[in-house]
């Protein structure tokens, strides 16, 4: 591929590039990733339900996750957030046929707002299931994060 396009610079090479260089946030340059992963066996969990499925420490900074889940029945659908928004990093998706058949194998966080999220507080990651009358089957969230500097 011919390169003959602009060369910019994103905020944190820039910073880098900078006369001294000045270090960016650890959370978005470096730093330690840390992961939780939880499952739980729902059987005949109510629509609208919430699932408290990862607890994350304040200063950590999201930086992706994924949901797994079986057909948990019809019209079954299942969002990741927490209690100050219940999409914030998976918007609604369907898992009546299980989530494992979309997203390319997953319901990948898919709330760009979501990822980089900072929580300024210890907070829940909530898995949230609507739309049916109940939810039968596993479901799995792994979450992926970086505590700020």
């Amino acid at each position: 591929m011919a390169f003959g396009g602009q060369t910019v610079k994103g905020p944190n090479v820039t910073l880098l590039d900078s006369t001294p260089a000045i270090m960016p946030d650890s959370s978005k340059f470096h730093g330690r990733l840390y992961n939780q992963t939880d499952t739980y066996e729902a059987a005949t969990l109510t629509a609208g339900s919430y699932i408290a499925m990862a607890r994350l420490p304040k200063g950590a900074v999201v930086k992706d996750g994924f949901v797994m889940c079986d057909a948990l029945g019809a019209s079954m659908t299942v969002t990741v957030g927490d209690s100050f928004d219940t999409d914030r990093f998976l918007t609604s998706i369907s898992a009546m046929q299980g989530v494992g058949a979309q997203n390319n194998g997953c319901g990948r966080f898919n709330a760009i707002d979501g990822i980089g999220y900072k929580y300024t507080c210890e907070k829940d990651i909530l898995v949230c299931v609507g739309d049916a009358t109940t939810a039968t089957g596993t479901i799995t969230l792994s979450i992926t994060y970086q505590l700020e500097g």
